[in-house]
């Protein structure tokens, strides 16, 4: 994974949970980055959908922007424009979840998490401990 760092730092504004319309706490956010088009697309797909119901699961609000795989004519986008429409949600992430395998996209996804203040965390069980769920 060259060019991010998955070491968990200290975190000068961690976002609190907030109300929603009926005085419930929202789930903290959660943008799930990793390979699209790079390496095998069908296991790609797969591990950001386990780890999209596990982190739902655990009581998080997910983005996984793997899922755009499915949209018609989704792979005639060019690349940057998709880092464009990923990025502004990158930043309002309460975390970012790191998937294994190369992908520039994720690369520029996890620097710009880092350089937001947004903690980015290579597996779900140091997520999850971070934010004090039980694995």
């Amino acid at each position: 994974m060259a060019g991010s760092d998955c070491r968990p730092r200290p975190i000068s504004r961690w976002k609190t949970s907030l109300p929603d319309h009926r005085g419930n706490a929202l789930r903290r956010r959660v943008y799930i980055s990793g390979p699209i088009t790079k390496g095998d697309r069908q296991h790609n797909f797969e591990q950001a959908a386990d780890a999209h119901k596990a982190l739902m699961a655990a009581g998080f609000g997910v983005l996984n922007p793997m899922l755009t795989m499915r949209l018609p004519g989704a792979f005639e986008i060019p690349h940057d424009t998709w880092i464009a429409n990923d990025l502004p949600w990158v930043a309002v992430a309460d975390a970012v979840l790191r998937l294994p395998g190369e992908s520039r996209g994720a690369d520029i996804e996890c620097e710009h998490a880092l350089i937001h203040g947004v903690p980015v965390f290579c597996d779900l069980p140091s997520l999850l401990s971070r934010f004090q769920v039980p694995a």
